[in-house]
């Protein structure tokens, strides 16, 4: 099967919709839960696609609510996980087959999100203390479930992976599968043929060869 049209491309990309609707719809969650104040944002994955060299999923946009310029862009990134019962997520840290390192550990983001299936609730993280603790973990790394990569379990709601906040997407998931499915359909297409070349260096972290 062809990456584009794979269960595990289409539960990502669901998911940045999901983070996008969700935020959008809670300017309260922005301020208490990203501490956001006193902006109006707007949100894009146009950094998700394939042929952008940006290199993370969503951008959060921080506008001037009186004028709507725009004052600042945080950066987001958006995992999905199928999680029925473990108190923790796996962050994968390097491709094992490609010997390369995941992409937000070599660029950080700003906030991290993971997105669980199973419960549909969202979990966020600061993202530069989440790549810290998955740094300082380097050493206990194990091999994800399809033997495709490595990387490390973390507490759901693990303080020193920086984490901010939960809060449950069901709604989201229902408001994105009605609207999004021509946006969602878009986003897979342009992944069709798309080769990413990865990083085999990684600061704090060996190199890989």
């Amino acid at each position: 099967m062809a990456f584009h049209t794979s269960k595990e491309l289409y539960d990502g990309v669901v998911a940045e919709f999901v983070v996008m609707d969700m935020l959008c719809a809670n300017q309260l969650l922005v301020e208490k839960g990203l501490g956001i104040k006193n902006v109006c944002i707007t949100m894009d994955n146009k950094p998700s696609y394939p042929q952008s060299q940006k290199h993370h999923d969503l951008d959060l946009h921080l506008n001037d609510c009186k004028t709507y310029l725009l004052q600042q862009t945080k950066t987001v990134e958006v995992k999905y996980a199928y999680n029925d019962s473990y108190p923790t997520f796996f962050a994968e840290i390097t491709q094992l087959n490609s010997q390369t390192y995941a992409e937000y550990l070599v660029y950080p983001p700003d906030f991290m999100f993971y997105v669980n299936g199973f419960d549909k609730m969202a979990y966020c993280y600061d993202g530069n203390k989440f790549v810290e603790g998955v740094k300082r973990d380097y050493d206990h790394r194990r091999k994800n479930q399809y033997n495709s990569a490595d990387g490390v379990l973390f507490g759901k709601k693990q303080q020193d992976y920086g984490y901010l906040f939960s809060y449950p997407v069901k709604q989201n998931y229902f408001n994105v599968l009605k609207n999004k499915d021509e946006e969602i359909k878009h986003r897979l297409n342009a992944s069709r043929g798309v080769y990413v070349n990865g990083s085999k260096t990684c600061k704090g972290l060996p190199n890989l060869t």
